[in-house]
């Protein structure tokens, strides 16, 4: 049996999608698993054990295009964690028999078969919601924390980039991509500047943005392929962020984080949250939509805290 899953279109969402493989590696060994990516997160799998292989979908495709691509793989199991109108018609359109979807949009009769999940409220980690998705194929699994992979000269490549930073290497995302609440920028330049003056070696990641200007540190931004953010991510002792698809992909490479969230509505932490055991969230006050409330010594506190923790 070959299955494709469709996870949303985010870094994270490829991340917090990774569970459904191992179930399915776990309970059904000699199924094939496949990922269908877009063009941000295409590689993002390789190395993975229990996933074989990617299937890229360029955008601008039309239905009928897409569906002639997937036709040709001849899956005979698909699970859509990203429902829309045209996804749901081309996974029809390509023959797939088995379609697994939700069961409340108008276009759900698409689906072969339709699941009863509801995320509003949101009263678990968007990880167990896709789990569910698996229930129609008979397999019910307890959620395992999502695992990326690196190949050694990628690991290489990021212990030489940041060889001249002072030790432990602390990286700060300040992008979120507009997808959660987020400190101002100016707020992460001071934090990254009182880091610096403690000792902590400094790596920026993320999206680009407007100077940093403190010296000695490495700035990635928007100078990195997904491959080399996570190498990085790997390579540091903390990551610093907001919810982001850096902070998924840094608990996914065992990196703990210090994370910023706000506490109510469906972008919080109970649905979002990062799943490392050492990791610390930090939320705002309720109406604090900018995150000012979490302090900047609040966030140095939890990093010294991670540290200090065993791992």
């Amino acid at each position: 049996m070959k299955v494709l899953i469709i996870p949303r279109d985010g870094l994270g969402d490829l991340v917090l999608s990774l569970p459904l493989a191992s179930a399915l590696k776990k309970h059904r060994p000699d199924w094939e698993v496949f990922y269908l990516v877009s063009r941000k997160q295409a590689s993002m799998t390789w190395e993975h054990p229990l996933v074989d292989g990617e299937i890229l979908m360029e955008s601008g495709l039309a239905v009928y295009e897409k569906a002639r691509l997937l036709r040709s793989f001849r899956f005979d199991i698909a699970i859509d964690l990203y429902p829309s109108p045209e996804s749901a018609l081309t996974l029809a359109l390509a023959g797939i028999p088995q379609r697994v979807g939700t069961m409340y949009r108008w276009f759900s009769l698409l689906y072969s078969h339709r699941v009863k999940i509801r995320k509003h409220p949101s009263i678990k980690h968007e990880a167990k919601y896709n789990l569910e998705y698996l229930t129609p194929l008979g397999i019910s699994e307890e959620l395992e924390r999502p695992r990326l992979y690196l190949r050694e000269e990628e690991k290489r490549w990021a212990r030489q980039l940041l060889r001249g930073l002072p030790k432990p290497v602390i990286a700060i995302n300040p992008s979120s991509g507009g997808t959660s609440r987020n400190w101002p920028f100016e707020r992460y330049r001071d934090l990254a500047d009182k880091l610096k003056e403690i000792g902590f070696g400094i790596v920026i990641t993320g999206d680009q943005g407007p100077e940093i200007n403190i010296g000695e540190t490495v700035d990635t931004r928007g100078k990195t392929s997904v491959r080399e953010l996570m190498a990085i991510l790997e390579a540091v002792s903390v990551l610093i962020s907001s919810s982001t698809g850096p902070m998924h992909i840094a608990c996914a490479l065992d990196t703990p984080t210090v994370s910023l969230f706000y506490p109510e509505g469906v972008a919080g932490p109970t649905r979002w949250g990062p799943l490392h055991p050492r990791s610390i969230v930090l939320t705002s006050k309720p109406g604090d939509r900018n995150l000012e409330t979490i302090g900047i010594d609040a966030v140095i506190e939890a990093v010294e805290k991670i540290l200090e923790s065993p791992g």
